[in-house]
């Protein structure tokens, strides 16, 4: 399907879907391999970048914060950890 013209950063997953964020929201968006939307979830603030890691989670800083969030890969459970220097 087509991309919405306000992505700011998408991440593929290993099963060939995606996570995606959109310019000026608070949420990321979590499509499966067909393009279908599985899930929707508060990130609280925009996000500065994002990236999967070898499990399936979705980590995530946020700009004027000190953490980095991590987004379960299947629950989609959201935690924040503290981080110095976080841009």
């Amino acid at each position: 399907s087509e991309l919405d013209e306000r992505v700011e950063l998408l991440c593929r997953t290993a099963d060939g879907g995606a996570w995606v964020h959109l310019e000026n929201e608070t949420v990321v968006r979590r499509y499966d391999p067909a393009g279908d939307l599985v899930s929707e979830i508060s990130t609280g603030l925009g996000l500065a970048g994002m990236a999967v890691d070898a499990q399936g989670h979705l980590w995530a800083s946020r700009p004027g914060t000190d953490d980095v969030l991590r987004i379960h890969g299947s629950t989609g459970e959201v935690s924040a950890f503290a981080v110095a220097g976080v841009p």
